[in-house]
């Protein structure tokens, strides 16, 4: 996020027109005729938030986010940026910024990006495009808001586990791969033509705090148990790996794959 304190030029031609300042009146004389006259103060306006586009060249000496020359323009990310990951010889990158720094979305056009170090926030959109065959967020993730993933190519794989109070929710026709800890308090939604596996027995949230889960796409256990707070949708509950892998809400429970409910 970039910051700028805007001018009050513009504002002050619009009162100068008529509208009110908040000035004063006075009298004044000249050439024998009294004429009035306005003395006008003017307040600074608001500081600004001007949010940038930062795409990752991988052009630095490092792999580190805090060097400038990865980034085009040397536009090192702030917070509430958008991120996008394209077309760079290295896409093993490390998030060395502040941990627990919020960006808007995430972005991976290309394949074979990762994105290891510090834990970091999203508040809107994580995007894998159709040439993208695969991405990693080893990194701790947290949901600021209501994520949208759309996995158009991928998989995309959480291994760094998935937390705060947003929600989340899959499109498109690719893969999310949620494989460590999830403990965001959020609902969990898979729209149809999008699947959402588990590599990790608690890769769902299971906690009583935790939002429900609505399955209009598929959801693969992959051999896991899953205990949700609560299971709705006209979805497919399957497995990838061969087994009796039950997922079970409070209310009710599913001990084999097939339709849901």
């Amino acid at each position: 996020m970039r910051t700028a304190q805007h001018s009050c030029g513009q504002r002050s031609i619009l009162h100068a027109l008529g509208q009110r300042c908040g000035g004063k009146q006075g009298n004044w004389h000249g050439g024998g005729k009294r004429r009035r006259a306005r003395r006008f103060f003017f307040e600074p306006l608001e500081e600004r938030a001007l949010l940038a586009i930062c795409i990752w060249e991988g052009g630095g000496s490092d792999s580190r986010w805090s060097d400038a020359a990865n980034w085009a323009g040397g536009l090192v990310p702030g917070i509430d940026d958008d991120l996008v990951f394209r077309g760079a010889a290295v896409t093993q990158t490390e998030n060395d910024l502040p941990a627990g720094t919020a960006f808007g979305s995430l972005s991976f056009l290309s394949s074979d990006f990762s994105i290891a170090g510090n834990s970091l926030g999203v508040s809107n959109r994580i995007f894998v495009g159709p040439q993208a065959s695969g991405a990693t967020i080893a990194a701790e993730v947290a949901l600021n808001g209501a994520v949208l993933a759309t996995i158009v190519g991928g998989p995309l794989s959480f291994s760094g586990g998935v937390s705060g109070s947003g929600s989340l929710t899959e499109n498109g026709n690719g893969v999310l791969v949620l494989a460590s800890t999830a403990t965001f308090t959020g609902s969990t939604t898979i729209h149809s033509g999008a699947t959402l596996q588990l590599g990790s027995p608690a890769a769902l949230p299971g906690r009583r705090d935790a939002g429900p889960v609505k399955i209009n796409g598929a959801l693969d256990l992959a051999g896991y148990n899953a205990t949700v707070e609560g299971l709705s949708g006209r979805g497919l509950v399957t497995t990838s790996v061969p087994g009796l892998t039950p997922v079970r809400s409070r209310a009710s429970s599913k001990t084999d794959p097939g339709r849901w409910p």
